[in-house]
């Protein structure tokens, strides 16, 4: 987990490392734990080790080690095979793992706990809201003083184009937002919220929004 740059760094100033371990996972929860989209504990990892096939990164355990430990002569290092963007979004999932947001409790036990078991149930489905799913980069929640709760889906463009019930149709895609969060609507209007549904490509994302009005929702193994 220690960035490569503190690794280099002299032994005075970075004495340890903070290592977490791989484990074996199912086919299901490797691709669930797919570069960390749908889950802060586990972030798949991209390639075989020494005939071992599904491997993921297990967040929940990290431990504190001497960098000396680098050079005892059981240790023997593999290339990671972990390409620039995967490792932006490693640190990226890294991140958030450690500074996930802390939503009011009555948001999320009204809004936001229906929205995490909606988009488990539906992330296999073969429809619209199940395709939305499978297409998205991840979701961001913004709320205030007003019931208003906007949901903003921001999709990968080319994954829509691959889903055959979207084919990346904006109206299509508009759809299938607004079944994934309908029954989530129904329940959230007995606690007087309202869910507004927002879907935007990376593009149309803007710095302001990300780092002032919304705030992105964490989605559980």
């Amino acid at each position: 987990m220690t960035q490569g740059c503190d690794i280099v760094r002299d032994i005075a100033d970075e004495p340890f490392l903070h290592i977490a371990p791989l484990i074996e996972v199912t086919q299901k929860e490797w691709d669930l734990a797919h570069e960390g989209r749908y889950s802060v504990r586990r972030f798949s990892y991209p390639s075989p080790i020494e005939g071992h096939e599904l491997l993921a990164l297990d967040i929940r355990v990290i431990q504190t080690i001497e960098k000396t430990a680098l050079l005892d002569g059981s240790v023997t290092p593999i290339e990671s095979k972990m390409n620039d963007p995967l490792r932006a979004k490693l640190s990226y999932w890294l991140g958030r793992r450690f500074a996930r947001f802390a939503f009011p409790d009555d948001l999320e036990e009204n809004v936001l706990s229906h929205l995490r078991s909606q988009i488990r149930d539906k992330i296999e489905a073969q429809s619209p809201s199940g395709a939305l799913i499978r297409s998205a980069e991840g979701i961001w929640i913004k709320f205030g003083q007003s019931p208003v709760v906007k949901v903003m889906i921001v999709l990968n463009v080319a994954k829509t184009l691959k889903e055959p019930i979207l084919g990346g149709d904006e109206k299509k895609i508009a759809q299938a937002a607004n079944q994934l969060l309908n029954p989530i609507k129904k329940k959230a209007d007995a606690a007087s919220y309202q869910i507004e549904p927002e879907v935007r490509t990376p593009s149309k994302v803007n710095a302001f929004d990300l780092m002032y009005e919304y705030h992105p929702l964490d989605v559980p193994l």
